[in-house]
């Protein structure tokens, strides 16, 4: 029930959500002193230092999202004809993610620490070119195929539909019957270009029409863009009422040359209203060097990555307060481990999370958890 009340939101204020960011932008431009849109220097300005492209798996497996919607962005950009395959070509990637990989394996440069182990900056921002993994198909009942989809059978018997869903790891996980239509909710884990996929789910007999299921109220943008051999990245920090579009951002900027060597180009602070301080950092540290630290004996934590719930088990007689915090910092859930407990993630985006664990002496440790 609460999952349709959400896609019920989602589709009658979408239009409401654009009026607000239009109204904000509008607010900026007539209330913000041109001032607040400087670029601003420090010391590591203009200093190009030594790096490789060589993306560690550590960067592989928490920025691939990243690095797909940067790449899914640029094909349409640069108006490229692989904008119509569903599978995202590997050389657009490479060039992307061998750029992040610069910018993190340039370890002297303070900055990458506030991007990548401080602030933990991920593309999130909903636009509209942005991979999701749902995606919401409006159908009319009416066609037979549909009767399968209703029963929550993925496979319908319709060789067209069946053929798209096999080839890319789709699932029905919801089929609801609203007001204004009737609508599937096909999942996959895996990270399409969701926009070819919804083409050739469009042309099928018995679709009305389809569009992603994206996220609201997400935060953390990068921009990508590439000028002969220089490749420039911008990670913008947002916060503060990001439900209809943030208000404020910090975003640093790099340019990652042809050798694979980084030059950090300053920063820039935006803000609708005024411009604010950056907050407390999130202190994610994914690329700091330093290993975890060691589970209070006899604690178990699994599995890692999660899919839907990470078991908490403890061979001990003592009690443990248990928090989970995303990547931000916000608290998401709390509880009370005694023997064992189960923290549910199965209605959690993928990405990053902390776990503190904190027993009654005031000891604490903080383990790094992964939502697939």
């Amino acid at each position: 029930m609460v999952k349709i009340l959400v896609i019920k939101i989602k589709l009658v204020l979408s239009i409401f959500i654009t009026l607000q960011v239009h109204l904000k932008s509008v607010v900026m431009k007539i209330f913000i002193p041109p001032l607040l849109f400087l670029l601003f220097a420090n010391s590591t300005t203009g200093q190009i230092f030594t790096s490789n492209c060589d993306p560690s798996q550590e960067l592989i497996n928490n920025y691939t999202w990243d690095m797909k919607n940067l790449t899914l962005r640029r094909l349409w950009e640069l108006n490229s004809p692989d904008t119509a395959l569903v599978t995202i070509p590997q050389q657009w990637q490479d060039t992307i993610m061998s750029g992040l990989a610069a910018i993190c394996n340039a370890t002297i440069i303070p900055e990458r620490d506030s991007v990548y182990n401080l602030y933990c900056v991920h593309d999130l921002v909903s636009t509209s070119l942005t991979i999701t993994k749902e995606t919401m198909v409006f159908v009319d009942t009416s066609y037979s195929w549909t009767d399968a989809w209703q029963n929550l059978v993925t496979l319908t018997g319709n060789p067209q539909i069946d053929t798209i869903v096999t080839r890319y790891d789709l699932e029905i996980t919801e089929f609801n019957n609203f007001s204004f239509g009737s609508m599937a909710l096909l999942a996959t884990d895996s990270l399409w270009n969701v926009y070819a996929l919804i083409d050739s789910i469009a042309v099928i007999p018995g679709v009305l029409w389809c569009e992603p299921n994206h996220l609201i109220g997400t935060a953390g943008r990068i921009v990508y863009d590439k000028i002969e051999d220089e490749r420039y990245y911008t990670f913008w920090f947002q916060w503060n009422d990001c439900f209809d579009g943030c208000d404020n951002s910090h975003g640093w900027k790099f340019r990652v040359f042809d050798d694979c060597s980084v030059e950090y180009l300053g920063f820039e602070n935006w803000g609708v209203f005024e411009i604010l301080p950056l907050p407390e950092p999130v202190n994610c540290n994914l690329f700091s060097g330093q290993p975890d630290k060691k589970p209070y004996p006899g604690i178990q934590f699994y599995p890692n990555p999660v899919d839907d719930q990470m078991m908490i088990v403890s061979k001990t007689v003592e009690n443990y307060h248990v928090v989970l915090y995303n990547c931000y910092g916000k608290i998401l859930s709390e509880t009370e481990v005694y023997l064992s407990a189960a923290i549910d993630f199965s209605d959690l985006p993928p990405g990053l999370y902390m776990i503190s664990l904190k027993n009654f002496s005031g000891q604490e440790v903080i383990y790094k958890v992964v939502k697939k």
